[in-house]
């Protein structure tokens, strides 16, 4: 009887998937365990890029996904939920706004931010229409982290008001 035994299939690594971080340090100091709302998904096609935006915010305390196309991006959000949503402006196939759109059937929760070295007033303006915030390339790594900070308070303050269940 294998009822109960996990499939030797089910055990093999999955490259595709983010290793899943219990813990963080907290910028303010101690440790403590993660809330898996507390992800954050970065989209970005430059290779360098993701890597500096990974170390940084790890670095920072930040548990953080990397895609490097919105089919990427599509597939992570399935497996995991997103607090926050970084994502470049300009990429192959998918712009991050229409990237964003997309998500947010899928998660219509997360703060969602363009991070771009675009410096057109449209853009600017076609982000705020739509509730995402900006972040200018090149970002400084403390800057970035604080942004992150204040959309992860954003993020909480919006799951805290939510209308309490009607009485019977």
């Amino acid at each position: 009887n294998n009822a109960g035994v996990c499939p030797p299939s089910l055990l093999k690594p999955r490259p595709w998937l983010p290793i899943i971080e219990e813990t963080h340090h907290r910028p303010y100091g101690g440790l403590r365990a993660r809330m898996p709302s507390e992800r954050i998904l970065f989209v970005d096609d430059d290779p360098v890029s993701r890597r500096s935006f990974a170390r940084a915010m790890r670095q920072s305390g930040f548990i953080v996904d990397l895609a490097k196309d919105g089919d990427e991006a599509w597939e992570l959000a399935t497996h995991f939920p997103y607090a926050v949503i970084a994502t470049d402006l300009r990429m192959p196939g998918m712009d991050g706004m229409m990237l964003i759109d997309q998500l947010r059937e899928l998660q219509p929760d997360p703060v969602c931010l363009l991070v771009t070295g675009v410096k057109q007033l449209e853009w600017y303006r076609e982000a705020e229409k739509s509730g995402v915030d900006v972040i200018q390339k090149p970002w400084n790594g403390d800057q970035l982290a604080e942004a992150l900070r204040a959309a992860l308070r954003e993020y909480h303050t919006r799951a805290t008001h939510v209308a309490p269940p009607e009485s019977e």
